[in-house]
């Protein structure tokens, strides 16, 4: 069984859900990588965070629910830090009422498609690096 390492922060008053991220990521990981050991990080912000950083990294001056962030690189072998989730707590309350689906059921949601995103970026380099080194020979 891997070991994966969460690291939490919550920079607002909403209740934080660790177990339910926790479990999420554990279960949605397990198969996903070959690594020993893959360390994510999760943060929960308020709206005025999540605009800033929408906008510095995407240049969308809006709020949204999540964003995620890669923080490897190619010469990790036995342990990966994968990048980090930055979600805000009241836009997926409002999402899920939208959707008519309870808040932990969205947050699952973007917890996985933010895995997904991390792991595309992670396969995306990986062949990136390969096809650069293939062309050195």
């Amino acid at each position: 069984m891997k070991k994966i390492i969460i690291n939490h922060r919550n920079s607002t008053k909403a209740i934080y859900p660790k177990s339910l991220i926790e479990k999420t990521l554990t279960q949605y990981l397990q198969d996903k990588l070959s690594f020993d050991t893959i360390v994510i990080s999760v943060w929960a912000v308020g709206e005025s965070r999540i605009r800033q950083l929408n906008a510095k990294f995407r240049q969308i001056d809006s709020v949204t629910d999540v964003l995620s962030f890669t923080a490897f690189n190619r010469d990790e072998t036995e342990m990966i830090n994968l990048g980090e989730i930055v979600y805000c707590p009241k836009i997926v309350t409002l999402q899920a009422k939208r959707f008519n689906q309870l808040m932990e059921d969205e947050l699952r949601l973007y917890l996985r498609h933010s895995i997904d995103h991390l792991l595309e970026e992670y396969n995306s380099r990986r062949v990136n690096a390969k096809t650069t080194d293939s062309n050195r020979s």
